[in-house]
């Protein structure tokens, strides 16, 4: 039945209430044969339809783990998608290109796990740590980070001193949900602790700030990249991509990171 209306237009059918996960699963698993393909090294048509290609895999990621969870489809399209853009990346060794070709493309979210993506596998390439380990570990966690949350503006703007008592409250629900992806990705086997350990602290800033604040002497190499390919993102997709934002994000970092922790940011002035 899958099969027979995947590819029709407003077709309703109707399954019982039993039935339904096992046909919401079936579909999803169909949809995620379809964009393996297009993932594919033989799908290269240009380089703009790659990242849309892209960008609609990491939108089925988030889709598949918020409907079934992490299960073994999303996972395997997860790999998928890391093998893309690593293709990707040595198809197009300009990073400014990439970064300016995603950037206003598509959902906040879908931009920003795969400008995170990209960065932190740029940055990976200029350190000491640079391996097809840690590549993936930091692929892994572009894709698999906030699917339990939908809340952008908490992440484009995170409350201040000024805020109300009902935006705090809204804060302090929103600022769990990193706790909740790794208490989920914990359970599974195939997860590397990095990736679990990057999703919990991936909302911890290098100055000291964020959440959860006590957590700021914990973050490892990888964890450090990831945070500030995440933060660069954000700010690139909030005031477009431009010399002027990345560099107005990175000397702002600079300024006010953490001293332990000033190592980690030498590999993104290559991107200056």
């Amino acid at each position: 039945m899958i099969e027979k209306y995947q590819e029709k237009d407003e077709v309703k059918v109707l399954v019982s209430k039993e039935d339904y996960p096992i046909v919401l699963e079936k579909r999803i698993a169909k949809k995620v044969e379809i964009m393996k393909e297009r993932l594919s090294e033989k799908q290269w048509v240009n380089r703009l339809q790659r990242f849309d290609n892209e960008l609609n895999s990491i939108a089925m990621i988030r889709a598949s783990a918020s409907l079934l969870g992490i299960n073994e489809t999303t996972l395997t399209l997860v790999e998928d998608a890391m093998d893309s853009t690593l293709y990707s990346l040595e198809k197009i060794p300009s990073l400014k290109t990439i970064l300016a070709d995603i950037c206003g493309r598509g959902d906040f979210f879908l931009q920003k796990a795969l400008m995170i993506n990209y960065l932190a596998i740029y940055a990976i390439q200029k350190s000491p740590w640079n391996n097809e380990a840690t590549r993936n570990k930091l692929s892994m966690a572009a894709f698999l980070h906030d699917f339990k949350t939908t809340d952008e503006n908490f992440i484009k703007n995170p409350v201040d001193d000024e805020a109300s008592a009902d935006q705090r409250i809204l804060y302090d629900n929103f600022s769990k949900h990193a706790e909740e992806e790794f208490q989920i990705l914990s359970q599974i086997n195939t997860v590397p602790d990095d990736v679990t350990k990057i999703v919990r602290y991936h909302h911890v800033d290098l100055d000291g700030t964020g959440f959860p604040m006590t957590e700021v002497g914990k973050l490892n190499p990888l964890c450090q990249t990831f945070n500030i390919s995440h933060n660069l993102a954000v700010a690139l997709i909030k005031e477009g991509f431009s010399k002027k934002a990345y560099s107005g994000y990175f000397y702002d970092l600079s300024g006010r990171i953490l001293e332990k922790y000033k190592d980690s940011l030498d590999p993104f002035s290559y991107i200056l």
